[in-house]
């Protein structure tokens, strides 16, 4: 038997309560800067057929009028340039040994064992599309999850 106290129900509803409040008030606060990121993924790969560098309302009255509304697009040539420039100098996590026992060799064994995970995920992938969301968009990231081998192993 545990020693912790059990927590009451009104106890657990007012833990669920405050944590919809942070999720709410983060999602408030974040909504500025993600309306922002879509604007300028839009922005940044808008051409003429689907016009996401003119705002609505102006190409709406300019196809009323039946006036053009080019687009010659500046900025995608630019994005892309700097996410092929990361493309070729390839992300990758690097061990280096500090502390008292750190050694170098057990940091290219560990360094061995992520090389290897990176591979059999596919990481490049991962590390190539949060690259180009960062330069289209400003926010780019990946998640890293976790597995375990067994329902009854620590092992992952």
């Amino acid at each position: 038997m545990s020693d912790a106290p059990a927590t009451s129900f009104t106890e657990d509803q007012e833990i669920v309560r405050e944590a919809q409040k942070r999720t709410d008030k983060a999602l408030e606060l974040e909504a500025y800067a993600r309306d922002n990121l879509i604007q300028d993924v839009k922005f940044g790969v808008g051409d003429s057929r689907n016009g996401y560098q003119w705002p609505d309302d102006m190409r709406k009255s300019r196809q009323v009028d039946q006036r053009p509304s080019l687009t010659i697009n500046k900025t995608e040539q630019h994005c892309l340039q700097i996410v092929n420039d990361a493309r070729q100098n390839k992300s990758g996590i690097k061990i280096r040994p500090v502390g008292d026992e750190a050694t170098f060799e057990a940091a290219q064994i560990y360094e061995g064992i992520i090389r290897h995970i990176e591979y059999e995920s596919n990481a490049q992938a991962a590390y190539e599309t949060a690259s180009w969301w960062q330069v289209f968009g400003g926010i780019g990231y990946f998640r890293v999850l976790t597995e375990y081998v067994s329902d009854d192993s620590f092992d992952q």
